[in-house]
């Protein structure tokens, strides 16, 4: 018999030979059915019977059976990026029909409720969690990788239902397996780079983009800008269909959605127009947003990414550089970076005399370096500060600078007097934290 307070039994062997251990709810020889509670999950030995070889009078044996209290739920975390025979893109379902390729997500975390049971996948991305008797209702969750987001799921024989991003499960019956609960992840899309330009008044200059569908879905583009001054700047979005970074005869504006599959590259260019009448300093931040639809995802799952192209009108015999590095991760200033929210970017602006040309400034006609915050960013503060040492000519005095508050959003400027050249360009630097 066994205890059932510790779950210990002893059972005497009667000597060498054969014999099998059998798990019931009796003690008669000749009945070799196995049986257990009805709301008891079998975990260890399930099947409920250990068969032994005995060699010597003198063997011992630890022969365990495990039984649970409670349900299992078994499915898997997998990407659900592609259709192919039988096969749906953002359905929940996990099939590996033919002309369709699956991948598991391994090690990532599944939680059932917040107390109630976690597990990590495995190298297929597959799960099982033993739920305690009493525990519904409770939410089946995972915590998708930074480049992931949840698309879809499937409540499989739970009767649950599904509410992006979890699994909801209102009940279960003790004792049962259910299957098939499945959670389906899904890339987000891409969108680089910024730009940073300079450029006379009643100039135009193009910004190149390129955005990567994370999956089967559509993509719609939206275009803002932000403008000192009360000019009216002009902005046009062109698909560049041979992704040559120009606008050639032929390629049009884009003004409707655009359907793209895995991982499909769509080149685009953003031509900015400077009003004739901008003077020196002025500058338009303009905000590129594509808001990208998973298709057949339900329900509908978008996910929203930007890029800023900043113009300033600067003197022609002026050379202009803009540089982005990534102080929390220690990226190197370059055009454009990757950034995570929380993230502490810091952006440095270059100004030299292009050729024999020589600026001049005074208190009344001061040198003007001028920049805004990006959308989504918010200001670091005191971190606009004068510059000094290898970043500033001996020629040059900086006067004054004028920042957003701490947290706050808005233009950026320094203020020199002095004079300008080729040989010695002065660098200013300021930083933002990226929107949690």
């Amino acid at each position: 018999a066994v205890n059932l307070a510790t779950g210990a039994y002893n059972l005497p062997i009667p000597g060498i030979g054969k014999y099998c251990i059998v798990l019931a709810n009796n003690n008669t020889l000749a009945d070799i059915a196995t049986t257990v509670p009805s709301n008891r999950i079998r975990t260890q030995n399930a099947a409920g019977i250990v068969k032994l070889n005995v060699l010597s009078n003198s063997s011992a044996f630890q022969q365990n059976f495990g039984l649970f209290k409670g349900a299992m739920l078994s499915g898997s975390v997998f990407l659900d990026v592609a259709g192919g025979a039988g096969a749906v893109a953002h359905d929940g379902i996990r099939f590996a029909g033919s002309g369709f390729i699956e991948t598991g997500l391994p090690n990532l975390t599944v939680s059932a409720g917040a107390s109630v049971a976690s597990v990590t996948t495995g190298a297929t991305g597959k799960y099982t969690l033993l739920i305690p008797e009493g525990t519904a209702p409770f939410a089946i969750s995972t915590i998708a990788p930074s480049n992931l987001i949840v698309v879809s799921g499937s409540p499989g024989t739970t009767g649950g239902s599904f509410a992006r991003p979890n699994l909801n499960i209102s009940s279960l019956t003790s004792g049962i397996s259910y299957t098939d609960v499945y959670l389906g992840l899904a890339p987000l899309s891409q969108m680089s780079p910024n730009g940073s330009q300079g450029t006379e008044a009643g100039s135009s200059v193009i910004y190149p983009h390129v955005f990567r569908a994370g999956s089967m879905g559509s993509v719609s583009f939206s275009l803002t800008t932000v403008a000192s001054g009360s000019q009216v700047w002009n902005q046009v979005l062109y698909r560049d269909t041979n992704c040559n970074n120009l606008i050639d005869a032929g390629e049009t504006t884009i003004v409707a959605p655009i359907n793209l599959v895995l991982d499909e590259l769509l080149c685009l260019i953003v031509k900015q127009s400077v009003p004739a009448t901008a003077t020196e300093g002025a500058q338009a931040t303009t905000t590129l947003q594509a808001t990208f639809s998973y298709t057949g995802s339900s329900p509908l799952l978008q996910n929203q990414l930007s890029v800023t192209d900043v113009t300033i009108v600067s003197n022609p015999n002026l050379i202009v550089k803009k540089t982005v590095s990534n102080i929390t991760k220690a990226i190197s200033a370059s055009a454009d970076i990757t950034a995570d929210p929380g993230d502490v970017l810091e952006y440095t602006l270059t100004v030299q005399g292009q050729g024999s040309y020589v600026v001049q400034a005074s208190a009344s006609t001061p040198l003007l370096i001028n920049d805004a915050t990006s959308p989504y960013t918010k200001y670091v503060g005191g971190s606009a500060v004068c510059p000094g040492g290898a970043n500033l000519p001996t020629t040059l005095t900086c006067i004054s600078t004028t920042a957003p508050s701490a947290g706050g959003e808005g233009a950026v400027e320094w203020r020199f007097t002095g004079s300008l050249g080729l040989s010695a360009p002065v660098s200013v630097s300021y930083r933002v934290k990226v929107d949690p």
